[in-house]
């Protein structure tokens, strides 16, 4: 039986086998997006399924429509046998797109660490998530998976899960934003899915990494479209920022791809979604110690093993 989240030696310079007449699947790979609606992250699987995203055929982000049922259930049922090819096909579309030509799979599970279940129960941080993922490296074993992350400042993400209302436990029993560190949560993530690699970015630096941020999430093998770069951008932005930026762009139509990542980059920075903070008893001294709590918490993870972390310092 296999072991969860590890591949066989000899999976790493095959493909998955053909164990039931499907079309083989040559050298797949997944990247997987984790996260919630409060890291600014989870549109990133968004802006490459929707419209012309990627300009090349190696590159397939299905819908999530087409797995986000079953791709759960295969991960909760996992024995140590991993989902065959015909699952696969079925589940992601990839035979009805170019089975000889797709190499990457881009997948978001936010279910992870989504629900009330996993998000922080009794003021822990994710807990488990590293077991949980590694279901899911284990049903799509023995193709490599790599997990992308948004980091997010933990006290905004705790402001805005309470303003949503999902999360009752909160006021009974308020997490402690001084007590979550990401370093441990990708700690976990790397314990229990050693062979995974972690692609992770803070959602602050948004502006100045967003074009290293998606060119990682297809692994450099395509480029991103002028068209899913803009609704990327777009879902980091105000309203009146996105406004302005059509117009310029419109302005400006054969400007050089170059030079349009950079403006792009610099309406991101002018005209960012900021989010108000509203934790009960929260304060301004209490927010300085946090953004400090948070640098100190980015640096841990920057010097993890197997992780590469994305951010402006870099």
């Amino acid at each position: 039986m296999a072991e969860v989240g590890r591949r066989p030696p000899d999976a790493l310079c095959g493909g998955i086998p053909d164990t039931k007449g499907s079309p083989v699947v040559a050298s797949m790979s997944f990247n997987i997006q984790l996260g919630t609606a409060f890291d600014a992250g989870q549109s990133l699987v968004w802006t490459l399924v929707t419209g012309a995203s990627l300009r090349d055929g190696d590159v397939f982000a299905p819908r999530p429509r087409k797995y986000r049922a079953e791709l759960p259930k295969l991960a909760a049922s996992y024995d140590g046998v991993p989902a065959s090819p015909s699952d696969l096909d079925a589940m992601f579309g990839i035979a009805s797109s170019n089975p000889d030509a797709v190499s990457l799979c881009i997948l978001r599970a936010p279910e992870l660490m989504q629900s009330t279940a996993h998000f922080c129960p009794d003021g822990r941080w994710f807990p488990d998530l590293g077991a949980r993922a590694a279901r899911y490296a284990g049903v799509l074993s023995p193709a490599p998976v790599t997990f992308l992350m948004s980091l997010r400042n933990p006290a905004v993400m705790l402001s805005e899960a309470w303003a949503s209302g999902k999360y009752p436990g909160f006021e009974s029993a308020p997490p402690d934003p001084f007590a979550l560190r990401w370093a441990s949560v990708l700690a976990d993530l790397r314990a229990q899915c050693p062979d995974a690699r972690i692609i992770a970015w803070c959602a602050e630096d948004i502006a100045a990494i967003w074009n290293r941020v998606l060119t990682a999430t297809v692994n450099g093998q395509v480029d991103v479209s002028t068209e899913a770069q803009i609704q990327f951008a777009k879902s980091q932005m105000r309203e009146d920022g996105c406004a302005s930026l059509d117009t310029y762009l419109a302005a400006h139509p054969d400007m050089p791809d170059t030079f349009r990542i950079r403006v792009i980059g610099m309406f991101m920075a002018r005209f960012p979604k900021v989010p108000d903070v509203a934790i009960p008893g929260w304060s301004s001294e209490a927010e300085l110690r946090m953004e400090d709590h948070y640098v100190d918490d980015l640096d841990l993870v920057a010097q993890m093993d197997g992780v590469t972390l994305i951010r402006s310092l870099t």
